[in-house]
C-alpha cells in the first residue's frame, strides 16, 4: 500500500497561506483512482486530512484515538485514567477508514520533542519494569481490538524501548528477551485476524460498549461482524492496578452460556511475572445475561463462544 505524510500540507498552498490548493487536490485524487483501478489490493492511507476533499483515500490515522490511548497506558496514576475516554477511543469512529495505533515514527522519535516508546514514557527509568511492559501491552491490545486498521511500529512487538531514530537499527535480540510480548502479540494478530476460528466479530466493525467502570477502571465491549451465536466476541480491560481475583467482578455478555477466554493479556506465558489471573471459560446467566469475570492488573481479556482450538493459556 501507500501512506502519504503530511497531507494537510500537500493540499494547501504554504504555512503562510493556509487556502485549498485546488491542483494539489486534483493531484491526489488522481493518483488514487488510479491506483483504485490499477491496483485495487492496494490501501491508499493518509496521515491525515484524507477527507476534507474528494481525495480517494482509503482511510487516514486516527490521531486523537493515539493520544487519548496513549496517555490512558503511559499516565503514573489509575485516578487518571477515565474509563469514558477508553469507551470513546473504541467506539468514536468504528470503521476502516481509521488507522488504529499507539506508535509510529512521529510519536516516538527523540528528534521530535525528545519522544520516545511507550514503555520508556510509562517508566523512564526502568522501561523494562512490569508496569511498562504491562501497560504498553494493555495499550497494545486495545488497538487489535479497536474497530478499525491496527497499527504495529517495528520494534514494538518486542517491547522496544528506545526512541525511534532512522539511523539506529532493529535490536532483534529483543525477540528472544521479550519473547513472551512477542508471542502476546502474534496471539493478538492471529485473533484480530480470524485464523483460529474463534473470533469472527474481531473481523468486523460493530461495537457495543455495554459496560464502563471509572471507579474500578474497567471496560467491556461487545465486538461483532455479522452479530448472534458464535459471532460475537466480548473483550475486557482492566486499566487498573488491582487484580480482580475473588471471583465477583460481573460483567454483561451478550448471551447466555459458556463463554471461552481466547487470550489474556496477564498470561504466565507472555512473562513470568505476569499474574496468571483469569479463567479459561465462564457462564454467562440471568436477564440480561452477566458472569463474573477475573482479571489481572492492566489486562485485556477476549471471550467468544467458540471453543479455542488448543487449552487457553494462563
Amino acid at each position: 500500500g501507500f501512506r502519504w505524510d503530511s497531507v494537510y500540507h500537500i493540499i494547501r498552498f504554504s504555512e503562510q497561506n493556509a487556502a485549498s490548493n485546488p491542483e494539489a487536490i486534483q493531484m491526489l485524487h488522481d493518483i488514487n483512482q488510479e491506483l483504485a483501478q490499477t491496483r485495487p489490493r492496494l490501501i491508499r492511507i493518509a496521515e491525515d486530512h484524507a477527507f476534507d476533499h474528494d481525495l480517494a483515500f482509503n482511510g487516514q490515522w486516527d490521531v486523537g484515538y493515539r493520544w487519548a490511548l496513549f496517555h490512558l497506558v503511559a499516565d503514573a496514576w489509575d485516578a487518571d485514567r477515565n474509563m469514558s475516554t477508553v469507551a470513546g477511543a473504541l467506539s468514536d469512529w468504528p470503521s476502516f477508514q481509521r488507522v488504529a495505533f499507539t506508535e509510529a515514527h512521529d510519536y516516538v522519535a527523540g528528534m521530535n520533542y525528545g519522544r520516545s516508546r511507550v514503555p520508556a514514557t510509562i517508566h523512564p527509568e526502568d522501561p523494562t519494569s512490569l508496569w511498562a511492559r504491562k501497560r504498553a501491552l494493555l495499550g497494545a491490545s486495545i488497538v487489535l481490538t479497536t474497530p478499525g486498521i491496527p497499527m504495529i511500529f517495528q520494534g514494538q512487538e518486542m517491547n522496544e524501548t528506545r526512541a525511534f531514530h532512522d539511523d539506529v537499527p532493529m535490536d532483534w535480540s529483543l525477540t528472544n528477551a521479550f519473547a513472551g510480548i512477542v508471542r502476546a502479540y502474534a496471539d493478538l494478530i492471529h485473533l484480530r485476524r480470524y485464523l483460529r476460528g474463534t473470533t469472527p466479530g474481531l473481523k468486523g466493525t460493530g461495537i457495543f460498549v455495554q459496560h464502563v467502570d471509572d471507579d474500578n477502571k474497567v471496560v467491556a465491549c461487545t465486538r461483532w461482524n455479522r452479530g448472534g451465536a458464535g459471532d460475537d466476541v466480548v473483550v475486557v480491560a482492566n486499566f487498573s492496578c488491582h487484580d480482580y481475583d475473588r471471583n465477583d467482578y460481573a460483567i454483561r455478555f451478550p448471551a447466555a452460556g459458556t463463554w471461552y477466554r481466547q487470550f489474556n493479556g496477564d498470561s504466565k506465558l507472555y512473562s513470568p511475572d505476569f499474574g496468571g489471573v483469569g479463567a479459561d471459560r465462564v457462564e454467562a446467566a440471568g436477564s440480561p445475561p452477566t458472569a463474573t469475570v477475573s482479571m489481572g492488573k492492566y489486562s485485556l481479556q477476549i471471550f467468544s463462544q467458540n471453543p479455542p482450538a488448543f487449552p487457553a493459556p494462563n
